[in-house]
């Protein structure tokens, strides 16, 4: 009788090693999948970064030509207005 249950708690102490080391399987494959997520997530970002870096500079390269043009057109206003105030005094003074 002593032997059995010497016998059945072996097989008990046999049986949580066992769902022991089949936890520890399941924390280290859990392990591996979080750090191939983590992994996977820095690619991402690094990529979001590097598309965020680019656009950035085209909108620099946009907002600096838009700057151009609106200097250019501001310099062509301002001699429309100056030869337009020539003609009307060049009216008045006829």
């Amino acid at each position: 009788m002593f032997a059995a249950l010497d016998m059945t708690t072996a097989n008990m102490k046999g049986g949580e090693q066992e769902r022991m080391d089949n936890n520890e399987l399941t924390q280290t494959e859990l392990l591996k999948r979080l750090g191939e997520r983590v992994a996977l997530l820095a690619r991402m970002q690094s990529e979001a970064a590097r598309l965020l870096s680019e656009r950035a500079a085209g909108f620099f390269g946009l907002q600096e030509r838009l700057a151009k043009e609106f200097n250019r057109a501001s310099d062509l206003t301002q001699k429309l207005a100056e030869r337009l105030d020539a003609r009307l005094k060049a009216r008045m003074a006829n």
